[in-house]
């Protein structure tokens, strides 16, 4: 051990080490300081990284082969146990024998402080700078102003979203306190953040009075507090205030393009604006009703501002979701037109880039969708950390997609279809215990939510418990009987289970029937029904999925594993395997849902159906260990 260290010492391998490392520090120091003030991107921050740590063991390489002489380096020679000892005296206080452990531990702690901690100490600085925006109290005349209260909320949200320093809880989980008896603490407690603001709103015509309150929530004192007696066209300029008082209140570092973004106002007509939110009040309804609606009001907006950017963005939303619940290839044109003339008015538009993204994902587009999404979280969308984790789910990467499923958990708690997003992931996964975690704390705050439900269902359905599985679906039933997800959740149940009778009473009573329900209503038919109508929903779903294909693109995985369940029906079991392997080379990871359902039982007892499965499990056991599942 002595021989080493002597060696080190006397191909100045230490000497190099200590300065290198204090420079590298001192480098990350001013890398965290100096870009984010001029704006630069934060991947030439992580290039700084790769390349001071890329240097470290190339520089120790080095410094061991050569030594530096006034004639240049030349290669270096070992000396004797003793001869390093008689020079010891001579040699600075680092490289001292006698001191070798502290410069050790010197450089230890620098690597340490430089490397490993810089993670936890921005997730902390974030979580130090949590914020949630509940619901305004609507103080006007009218309670048709709700929407108006409402709007002021989601818009601050959106504002404060802008700050990469803020982690800001959205709105879909802060909606449920609206009215609530709970403290401050209470609610900081439940979404897990440093801070809350609360406040109200009172429109009498033009005349407007918003108050707002920022509370810690450990010691329920205020932060900062305001009122804004001001008139409807000074509107936008009090949202960027408050905003901008609240990062300030919680030391919040804002870029300069941060800035100029929360600075920009979205139309100079605030006719058009109040309309706007009238839109997006019937949106988050999140019913086929409710995006038709708000598509009229988004229209309204546009003739009163023909440039405001995010009207159309809000046309892209509800174009989207409506394709997404009947796959008109209309809607989908509609959507992208809407958020590329929104993008064409406002480049920076972060919530028309997570339109579009949104519309493409549903179109199976999934390159596309995911660069998009990446934009949008740049740009301070809330939820297009969400989408990007389903973007990675869709190619196969588990694991990173679970790691984004959890950050966006983290900003928005409630929200259903995160947790059952989130739910698959960990059925994907195999990570049982995780999963039950997980069902058992959503079904506790939200026991009727569907999306719960459905992943529940699943994983009954995965385990054979055919009984509980029947239990939650007749449970749901019983709670919201009227609801189309409820029908089709109750469909693909039923079919699971082999109880044909039902799953054809509730796949009939779905109003917009789509590729996966139309294959499942095929299969029905078949048994013993109408089988002339299943070769026509069979021959529907194949023109419809080989259309998307061949107009290009990276198609996901699920329009071919759609292929592959369409032409197992149909008794097609060349191209059914043909298309399952496809999708399974394309990121298909759901290896339960080929060994329970019975649209893949015509090929199930092809070996090569057993090997494209036991493909499938290797693929899941590899995501397991990247995602650090060990067992």
């Amino acid at each position: 051990m002595n021989s080493i260290i002597d060696e080190l010492k006397n191909r100045k391998v230490i000497r190099t080490l200590v300065p290198y490392a204090v420079v590298a520090f001192v480098i990350m120091q001013l890398v965290e300081i100096i870009f984010p003030i001029f704006d630069f991107p934060k991947w030439t921050a992580q290039f700084v990284i790769i390349l001071l740590a890329l240097g470290l063991p190339v520089s120790v390489v080095v410094s061991w082969i050569f030594d530096r002489t006034p004639e240049g380096l030349v290669k270096a020679a070992s000396q004797s146990t003793s001869a390093n000892k008689t020079e010891d005296a001579t040699r600075p206080f680092y490289a001292k024998k006698r001191n070798v452990f502290l410069v050790a531990g010197v450089v230890g702690g620098l690597a340490i402080g430089w490397l490993v901690p810089r993670g936890d100490r921005e997730a902390e600085r974030i979580a130090e700078r949590s914020i949630a925006v509940l619901p305004f109290d609507n103080l006007s005349d009218s309670k048709e102003d709700e929407y108006f209260s409402d709007g002021i909320m989601e818009e601050i949200i959106t504002q404060l979203s802008k700050v990469s320093d803020l982690l800001v809880i959205s709105r879909t989980s802060v909606l449920q306190y609206k009215g609530t008896t709970k403290t401050i603490t209470e609610i900081g407690e439940e979404l897990g953040v440093a801070a809350i603001l609360e406040g109200s709103v009172r429109r009498d015509g033009d005349n407007l009075r918003i108050t707002g309150q920022l509370i810690d929530t450990d010691s329920d004192q205020h932060l900062w507090a305001d009122t804004y007696d001001r008139r409807m066209e000074n509107i936008f300029q009090i949202q960027t205030d408050v905003a901008t008082r609240i990062a300030e209140a919680l030391d919040a570092r804002i870029s300069r393009s941060e800035k100029r973004s929360m600075a920009t106002v979205p139309t100079q007509n605030v006719e058009a604006y109040t309309i706007y939110l009238k839109g997006q009040a019937e949106y988050f309804k999140y019913t086929y009703e409710g995006f038709e609606k708000s598509i009229d009001y988004y229209k309204q907006a546009l003739k009163l501002d023909p440039s405001y950017a995010l009207a159309y963005s809000g046309m892209g939303d509800s174009y989207g979701q409506m394709y997404q619940d009947n796959e008109e290839e209309i809607y989908a044109e509609q959507s992208l037109q809407s958020s590329e003339r929104a993008l064409s008015i406002n480049a920076n538009l972060a919530e028309a880039y997570k339109s579009k993204a949104l519309t493409l994902f549903f179109m199976g587009r999934i390159a596309e969708a995911h660069k998009l999404n990446r934009q949008a979280m740049e740009l301070g969308s809330d939820i297009a950390e969400a989408n990007l984790a389903f973007g990675y789910e869709q190619m196969g990467d588990l694991s990173q997609s679970l790691k984004h499923y959890l950050r966006s958990r983290q900003g928005d708690p409630y929200n259903l279809r995160i947790v059952m997003n989130l739910g698959s992931n960990y059925l994907s996964l195999e990570a049982y215990d995780d999963f039950r975690a997980l069902l058992e704390d959503a079904l506790e705050k939200k026991p009727n939510g569907m999306e719960l439900h459905w992943v529940l269902m699943h994983q009954q359905c995965y385990e054979g418990k055919w009984a509980e599985g029947r239990a939650t679906v007749e449970r749901l039933l019983l709670v919201r009987p009227n609801d189309n997800p409820i029908h089709t959740l109750a469909g693909e149940f039923f079919l699971y289970a082999r109880d044909y009778n039902a799953a054809l009473d509730h796949l009939q009573k779905i109003k917009h029937v789509r590729a996966q329900e139309k294959t499942a209503l095929a299969y029905v038919l078949l048994q013993k029904w109408d089988k002339g109508w299943a070769g026509t929903l069979l021959d529907e779903v194949i023109d419809q999925q080989l259309k998307r294909i061949e107009q290009g693109g990276d198609i996901w995985a699920l329009t071919r594993w759609r292929l592959a369940g369409a032409y197992s029906v149909k008794g097609d079991t060349e191209s059914a395997l043909k298309w399952l392997e496809d999708a399974i080379d394309r990121g298909w990871t759901r290896y339960q849902w080929l060994e329970i359902d019975p649209r893949f039982d015509a090929i199930r007892d092809d070996p090569r159906y057993t090997e494209l499965i036991d493909r499938v499990k290797t693929i899941v056991a590899r995501e397991r260990m990247e995602a650090g599942y060990t067992s």
